[in-house]
């Protein structure tokens, strides 16, 4: 429900330009996502200042970025494995081994965004503690 623009943004959006959208979201293309938010507002001649605050609060740190981006595609090809046959508690410890690896200042903003990720979304999955938290 918020920000209330990508709302209105989503709502207005064509079933290709959602196929597209959905696409940029799995692949973590969020420029992509961005761009195409912003196009459609455009459009509609909304602001983007709602969007920017927000993208602000909820974009992942650059520390877990990196960690996406740091993916051979060896390793992504077996982590999906291990998504496509519900392996989790595998790809919770690799998550959390990964996230131990980098130095304590990136741990913490890591930290720090699931912890508001869970304030914001239910069953956010938290990988520093290693379990689901409703709210």
């Amino acid at each position: 429900m918020e920000p209330k623009c990508v709302r209105h943004a989503l709502e207005s959006m064509n079933f290709e330009e959602r196929i597209d959208l959905d696409l940029a979201a799995y692949e973590n293309k969020f420029d992509s996502v961005d761009g195409i938010i912003r196009d459609k507002l455009d459009e509609h001649r909304k602001g983007s200042e709602e969007l920017d605050e927000w993208l602000h609060r909820n974009r992942p740190p650059k520390a877990l970025q990196a960690i996406l981006d740091e993916r051979s595609d060896i390793e992504e090809e077996a982590l999906q494995r291990l998504r496509d046959n519900g392996v989790l508690s595998s790809l919770k410890h690799y998550y959390k081994a990964v996230i131990e690896s980098r130095n304590h200042e990136e741990q913490e903003e890591i930290r720090q965004f699931f912890e508001i990720m869970n304030d914001t979304f239910a069953r956010c999955f938290d990988p520093l503690r290693g379990q689901y938290h409703d709210f």
